[in-house]
């Protein structure tokens, strides 16, 4: 990335084969496939890393002509005991690998070429300073949030999924004409969407937080970032909403919690309440009004007989 790069395309341009290296694979494969080049993931900071892309580079016999030495690291805390290694590592990188490279593919080179890299690495260097710029990405005005699709996912809001693209911080680094293009045209700027394992949708169940993708953004045909793409909500599979925990299941609504039921529904379910209450109440009445009236005929009817008894047993003594 950055000028190092930058020093690649241009060396590809010249019509120069090119071996990349690269601590970063994803970058790195990126980088070949833009320059047709051979490439090794590599980290430089290692004690014998330099040793093994002489023997890489022998193994396939690739000869170097030219070496840039364009890797590096530094850090601004202090120094203390508990960054000694970090002191180590990045003294490996920045000074004893790039050293023993220049030994290793100087060498072979006898006596004509000795000195040709350490006359020539100024130049290259002031070069790169003089041509080099970046851009913040937050002044690209870049899109970040995206909706996205999900296949057998149920919402508690009734919305959908929505992600969002880790781009705060990034910078975007070439040379000052690729910047300057690249300022010049950010209102042409495309963000394409890849899911994760390359589908047309996510499937759920999805947590917040989970990494769902990538943004790539391109600049006038060229990738300029990429960035990963997080969910910024969970997703429930339907058919598994309901919880163990009451609270969480959509059917149960607190009126305290805020919105997070449907208060629709739990009034819905109120009504239906006082209806059975009601149906079952007056049912209650019903049938207690009719056992009234069935002592009522029963009492009257019970009365008929023994007033008719008493009637005959009257006549019988009048005769």
């Amino acid at each position: 990335s950055g000028m190092g790069l930058e020093f690649a395309r241009l060396l590809s341009e010249a019509g120069c084969e090119l071996v990349l290296v690269s601590n970063d694979a994803e970058k790195l494969q990126a980088a070949a496939d833009e320059l047709q080049a051979n490439s090794i993931c590599m980290d430089l900071s290692e004690r014998d890393s330099a040793e093994k892309l002489f023997d890489w580079c022998n193994g396939l016999g690739l000869e170097v002509d030219l070496l840039v030495n364009n890797a590096g690291m530094f850090f601004w805390d202090k120094m203390n005991e508990e960054r000694l290694e970090d002191a180590e590592e990045l003294l490996r990188l920045n000074g004893l690998t790039p050293m023993k490279l220049c030994v290793l593919f100087g060498d072979p080179q006898g006596d004509k070429y000795r000195y040709i890299r350490f006359e020539n690495a100024p130049k290259f260097f002031d070069w790169g300073f003089e041509n080099y710029s970046s851009v913040s990405v937050s002044e690209l005005n870049l899109q970040s949030n995206f909706n996205v699709p999900v296949e057998n996912g149920t919402f508690e809001d009734g919305g959908g999924l929505t992600a969002t693209a880790d781009i705060s911080g990034k910078i975007i680094a070439g040379t000052r004409d690729f910047v300057s293009g690249v300022i010049s045209s950010k209102d042409t700027i495309t963000a394409n969407v890849t899911y994760r394992d390359g589908a047309a949708a996510l499937t759920a169940p999805i947590a917040a937080g989970d990494e769902v993708g990538t943004v790539t953004y391109t600049c006038n045909g060229a990738a300029i970032l990429t960035a990963t793409l997080t969910a910024d909500n969970s997703v429930d599979e339907i058919g598994n909403m309901i919880s163990a925990d009451p609270s969480e299941s959509p059917l149960i609504f607190d009126p305290g919690a805020g919105d997070t039921g449907s208060p629709w529904l739990f009034w819905v379910l109120i009504a239906v309440a006082i209806l059975a209450i009601l149906m079952i109440i007056r049912i209650l009445i019903l049938r207690g009004n009719r056992r009234r009236r069935r002592r009522r005929r029963g009492a009257s009817a019970r009365s008929r007989t023994v007033a008719h008894i008493r009637s005959r047993s009257r006549s019988k003594r009048f005769r």
